[in-house]
């Protein structure tokens, strides 16, 4: 993900791609909450990735059509998903500030190691 993600792109719920795609000069990504969606996405393209949560599995994803990133909380998470094989990718999410300039970054390093040492 490192190497193909870029702040170009947009991250979007269903509901805002479809309020937005009209307008959409480069591709993004939609963020989907509920997976019943999935067979409803259009193929128009402009969808590069979609991002589902941590507990969806590969045998939720029947019939994607568009490369799924799923998003990982914990390396144990990031374990099981990695043996799966059916993602193209893992979203991180970056720590909040637990007061204005103290942020603990534990567990994204845990993940970040558990990456590097799978590749």
């Amino acid at each position: 993900i490192v190497r193909i993600y870029s702040v170009h792109f947009f991250e979007f719920t269903l509901d805002e791609y479809q309020v937005f795609r009209t307008s959409l000069a480069v591709p993004c990504l939609v963020n989907l909450k509920d997976l019943t969606d999935l067979s409803s996405l259009p193929d128009d393209g402009l969808i590069k990735w979609i991002i589902v949560d941590e507990h969806t599995s590969c045998k939720d994803l029947k019939g994607a059509r568009t490369p799924v990133l799923t998003q990982i909380s914990s390396v144990e998470i990031l374990n099981q998903r990695m043996g799966e094989g059916c993602f193209q990718g893992f979203v991180l999410e970056g720590p909040r500030e637990i007061r204005t300039g103290i942020t603990s970054y534990n567990q994204l390093g845990l993940i970040l190691e558990a990456l590097e040492d799978e590749y």
